[in-house]
């Protein structure tokens, strides 16, 4: 199921548990003022640590939007990620448009999702 996310209520906390070893998969799509907002041009970036404010990044890589123009992409902490962790972590998906992009002409930063992923250990790995 895609999540949908209004711009003007950002940012989305959205906690999320996975069982170690599986992937964690999540689409969404952005929107503001009843409109698709374009992610043409625009930076998507995914972020996950220990705690908020410390620790190593254990993932930190850019998303690639799924569909630019209509403000999709999915959040994805691959089975091999997640075989690595187990306990309590802290996810964010933060999007940078650039100066002169079309939603933004001055550019924009925004954190869209974020909260704590909690990793259970799994008995098959």
């Amino acid at each position: 199921m895609t999540y949908q996310v209004d711009f003007n209520d950002l940012p989305v906390q959205q906690p999320f548990r996975v069982m170690q070893g599986d992937t964690y998969c999540q689409p969404y799509e952005l929107w503001l003022n009843d409109q698709p907002l374009s992610l043409m041009g625009a930076t998507i970036r995914l972020a996950v640590r220990r705690s908020p404010a410390k620790g190593t990044l254990v993932v930190n890589r850019t998303i690639t939007a799924d569909d630019a123009p209509a403000g999709k992409f999915t959040v994805l902490v691959t089975g091999a990620e997640t075989a690595q962790m187990l306990g309590e972590y802290y996810y964010e998906v933060q999007i940078d448009w650039p100066q002169g992009s079309e939603p933004f002409p001055g550019g924009c930063t925004k954190t869209i999702v974020a909260g704590p992923m909690t990793v259970r250990e799994d008995v098959l790995h």
